[in-house]
C-alpha cells in the first residue's frame, strides 16, 4: 500500500520549525544541569502569550522531557520548578495542546508534584493544576484525576500562601460540577475552611472564595443551612452574616454578585431566617441584582446578574412586582437584545469592547430571556407594562436557534408570555408564534428540558379561547402527546394538553382521542401514583362526557363508567391515617364522581341503567358519599343522583326504583341539615325531585 508523502511546502515548514527550535529542546535533553535550566528558561520566555510556539514545542516532545525531569528523583529543585512553570505556560493553549499534555500524564505529574514539601514547587504545581482545569472542559480530567485524594492535599495546605488560597478555591469551583462533588466536599468539611477565607484581606482570595461556596450551595440544602451555623474565626459571624456585609456597595460588583447570588440559593431552599425576605432579599440582594443589570457593568456581571434574578424570583410574585419598579429593571433588559455596533474600528479600545460584545451576545439574550420569564410570570398588569413587539419577535426568532440553550431560555420566555388570554388572542397570534412552536413539535428532539418548556407551551395554546388552537390538531399534536405518555417527566403536561383540547371540542376530536389512546391507558393515567396525573385525567373524561353525542356515548360510555368504579375501587382506602395524602384522595373521588355527573348530565342513554342495575356497587359507593366528612364529594354526589334523575326517559321509574332501592333517600335527608348554603340547596332539588318521582 503506498503511503502518501507531505507536500514539499508541508516538508519545508517543518525543517524550518525543527531548525528554529530544536536547539532549545536539545539543551533540556542534556546532561548538564546548567544547560537544562537555561533551556528551560528560554522555552518559557519563549512560549508566553504565544500558541504557535508553543504547539511546536509540544509537537517536539518538549512536555515529555519536561514531565520525565519532574519525576526524576535526582533532578534538582529549581530545573522541577521551572519545568512545572513551562508546563503551566504550556497549558494556557489552544485545544489540541491541552489534549496533547494531558495525553503526556501531565495531571498525574503535577498531582505527584502536590506531594513535595518545598513551597515554591507546590506553588507551580498547583498553579499548573489550576491553568488545566480551567483551561479544558475536557472529561479526560475527570477520568484521570483522583480527586479524592487530591482534594484533600489541596485542603489541607490551602492556607501556605495566598497563592494556594486563591489556586485551590478555583480548581474547587471547576471541581465542584454536581451534586455528588458538592457532597463529597461538604464531607471533607470545606465550609469553615471557606467562611475564614471570606474576611482576609487580599481581594482576589476573597472573590475566589465566594465564588466556590457559591457554586457548592448551588441548589444544595446541606450546604446552604451550613451557612447559617458555620462561624468565621475572625470576626465571629456566621457565613450568612458575612455575606450580607459583602452586599454593601463599597465592595467590587463581582463580590456583591456572588454573596448576593449565595444567599438566593439560600433563600429559595428555606435557609433564611423568617424576617429576611424584607430585610435582606427585598431591600438588599433584590437592588444588587438589578445593578448588575446595568449596560455600565461588564458582560459578566449582567449575564450572572440577569440570571441570579431570574431564579431569585421565579416563584415569587411579591419579588417580580418589586424588581419590575427598582431601579428601571425592564428597560436595563431591553439592552440585552442590542446587537453590538462598532463605531471606529482603527480605535483598539472600540474594537476591543466590540469583540467582547460578540463573544457574549448570545449569553446576554440568553439571560435576558430567563429573566423576562420569571418576571412575566405571574403579573398580567407586568406584561401590559413590560411586552413589546420587539420582544415578541425576539422570542419567535430564538424559538428556532440551532443553539439548545437559546431555544430552551426563548421558550421559557414564552411560556410566561402564553399565561395571558390577552397576549394569546392578540400579540402572540398576530406573530404567527403558532407557527414556530408547529415547527418545533414536529422536529426531532432529544432534549428532555426542551420538551418539558415546550409541552407546558401547549398545554396554554390548547385553550379554547386561543384562535390557533385547532391548528395544533391538524398538524398532529395528538400523536406528539400519544408518545409523550409514556415519557415520565411529561406525562402530567400531555394529559393537561388533551384536557384542554376536549374542553367545549367537537365529537369527532374527543372520538380520536379515546380511540388513540385506549382505556388501558386512560385506566393507567388514572391510578397513577401522581396524584395531579390523577386529577387531570379525571378532567380529561369530564370534558369528553360534556355535550357528548350518543355516538360517542354508545361507544365509550360503559368504558368510562368502568373506569370510575375502577378508580374509586383502586383509592377506596387510601390515605387514610396520612391527613395530607387523605385530602389528595377525597379529592380523586369527588373529581370521578363529577366524570360520572357530567356522564349522567344530558344523558338518557339506556346504558346507565342497565351497568347500574348490574353494577349496583357502583352506585351505593356513590350513595355513601353523601355521609362523607368531605363537602366537596358530598356535593358531587348529590349533583350524581340529582343529574342521574332529571335525565330519565320520560314514563319510566327504572333510576327512581335503583335511588331507592340503594337507600339514597335516607342519606339525602340526614344530609339535608347541613349549613353549606350551596349543598342544602342541591339536596333540597334533589328530595323534590325524588318526592315528584314518588
Amino acid at each position: 500500500m503506498e503511503v502518501d508523502k507531505p507536500s514539499p511546502m508541508a516538508t519545508s515548514v517543518l525543517s524550518e520549525m525543527t531548525a528554529i527550535y530544536k536547539p532549545y529542546v536539545d539543551k533540556i535533553y542534556s546532561c548538564e544541569l546548567t544547560k537544562i535550566l537555561e533551556g528551560i528558561k528560554d522555552i518559557k520566555d519563549l512560549v508566553i502569550g504565544n500558541n504557535k510556539r508553543k504547539a511546536n514545542f509540544i509537537v517536539l516532545n518538549a512536555p515529555r522531557r519536561l514531565i520525565y525531569l519532574i519525576q526524576d528523583a535526582d533532578t534538582s529543585m529549581s530545573v522541577k520548578i521551572q519545568a512545572t512553570i513551562v508546563l503551566g505556560s504550556l497549558a494556557k493553549g489552544i485545544d489540541t495542546n491541552i489534549q496533547s499534555l494531558l495525553d503526556e500524564s501531565i495531571v498525574e505529574t503535577v498531582c505527584d508534584s502536590l506531594s513535595t514539601d518545598d513551597l515554591e514547587l507546590y506553588e507551580a504545581s498547583i498553579r499548573c493544576l489550576r491553568t488545566i482545569v480551567v483551561s479544558t472542559e475536557n472529561a479526560s480530567i475527570t477520568r484521570n484525576f483522583d480527586y479524592t485524594s487530591v482534594i484533600s492535599v489541596l485542603l489541607r495546605n490551602i492556607n501556605l500562601s495566598t497563592c494556594t488560597q486563591e489556586c485551590t478555591c478555583e480548581i474547587l469551583r471547576h471541581y465542584c460540577r454536581s451534586r455528588e462533588h458538592q457532597d463529597h466536599l461538604l464531607g471533607l468539611d470545606i465550609m469553615p475552611t471557606l467562611a475564614n477565607l471570606l474576611e482576609v484581606s487580599h481581594g482576589r482570595v476573597k472573590i475566589k472564595a465566594l465564588i466556590a461556596l457559591t457554586v457548592i450551595c448551588c441548589k444544595n440544602n446541606s450546604a446552604c443551612e451550613k451557612c447559617r451555623v458555620v462561624i468565621c474565626e475572625k470576626s465571629g459571624k456566621v457565613v450568612v452574616e458575612i455575606l450580607i456585609e459583602l452586599l454593601a456597595q463599597r465592595q467590587t460588583n463581582e463580590v456583591q454578585m456572588y454573596s448576593a447570588r449565595c444567599l438566593t440559593y439560600m433563600f429559595r431552599i428555606g435557609a433564611l431566617s423568617t424576617n429576611s425576605w424584607n430585610n435582606v432579599i427585598a431591600k438588599k440582594v433584590v437592588p444588587c441584582l438589578v445593578r448588575m443589570c446595568d449596560p455600565a457593568c461588564s458582560f459578566p456581571e449582567r449575564v450572572i446578574g440577569a440570571e441570579t434574578l431570574a431564579y431569585l424570583t421565579e416563584e415569587d410574585p411579591n419579588l417580580q412586582r418589586l424588581s419590575n419598579i427598582c431601579e428601571q429593571y425592564p428597560s436595563k433588559l431591553e439592552e440585552y437584545f442590542k446587537h453590538p455596533v462598532i463605531r471606529d474600528i482603527k480605535n483598539p479600545a472600540e474594537m476591543s469592547k466590540f469583540k467582547d460584545a460578540m463573544k457574549y451576545e448570545q449569553s446576554l439574550a440568553n439571560a435576558g430571556f430567563l429573566a423576562y420569564a420569571s418576571l412575566l410570570s405571574n403579573d398580567e398588569d407586568i406584561r401590559k407594562k413590560v411586552v413589546t413587539e420587539t420582544l415578541v419577535s425576539n422570542v419567535t426568532e430564538a424559538i428556532l436557534s440551532p443553539i439548545p440553550a437559546t431555544r430552551i431560555a426563548a421558550l421559557k420566555c414564552l411560556l410566561s408570555l402564553s399565561r395571558s388570554v390577552r397576549l394569546l388572542r392578540t400579540t402572540l397570534d398576530d406573530a404567527g408564534v403558532w407557527k414556530m412552536v408547529l415547527k418545533l413539535i414536529q422536529e426531532p428532539r432529544n432534549d428532555m428540558e426542551e420538551d418539558k418548556v415546550l409541552s407546558s407551551i401547549l398545554c396554554n395554546m390548547t385553550l379554547e379561547f386561543n384562535p390557533s388552537k385547532n391548528e395544533f390538531r391538524s398538524a398532529g399534536l395528538l400523536n406528539v402527546l400519544e408518545k409523550w405518555m409514556n415519557i415520565e417527566d411529561l406525562k402530567l403536561n400531555a394529559v393537561w394538553c388533551l384536557m384542554n383540547m376536549c374542553f367545549q371540542g367537537d365529537p369527532s376530536l374527543k372520538s380520536e382521542i379515546l380511540d388513540k389512546l385506549g382505556f388501558d391507558i386512560i385506566r393507567n393515567l388514572a391510578t397513577d401514583r401522581d396524584t395531579t396525573i390523577i386529577v387531570r385525567t379525571l378532567a380529561l373524561l369530564r370534558n369528553i362526557c360534556c355535550s357528548a353525542d350518543e355516538k360517542l356515548m354508545s361507544c365509550h360510555g360503559i368504558d368510562i363508567i368502568q373506569t370510575c368504579k375502577h378508580v374509586l375501587t383502586t383509592f377506596a382506602s387510601a390515605g387514610i391515617g396520612d391527613p395530607v395524602m387523605s385530602v389528595r384522595y377525597e379529592k380523586i373521588r369527588a373529581h370521578t364522581v363529577c366524570v360520572l355527573c357530567c356522564l349522567m348530565s344530558g344523558n338518557e342513554h339506556s346504558f346507565v341503567e342497565e351497568y347500574l342495575q348490574s353494577e349496583s356497587e357502583l352506585l351505593r359507593q356513590v350513595i355513601e358519599f353523601l355521609l362523607h366528612f368531605d363537602t366537596d364529594l358530598q356535593l358531587a354526589a348529590v349533583t350524581f343522583l340529582n343529574n342521574f334523575l332529571i335525565n330519565e326517559a320520560p314514563a319510566t321509574n327504572v333510576r327512581l326504583t335503583l335511588l331507592l332501592e340503594n337507600g339514597a333517600l335516607a342519606g339525602l335527608r340526614q344530609l339535608h341539615s347541613t349549613n353549606d348554603g350551596t349543598l342544602y340547596e342541591k339536596v333540597e332539588d334533589t328530595l323534590q325531585r325524588l318526592h315528584i318521582k314518588q
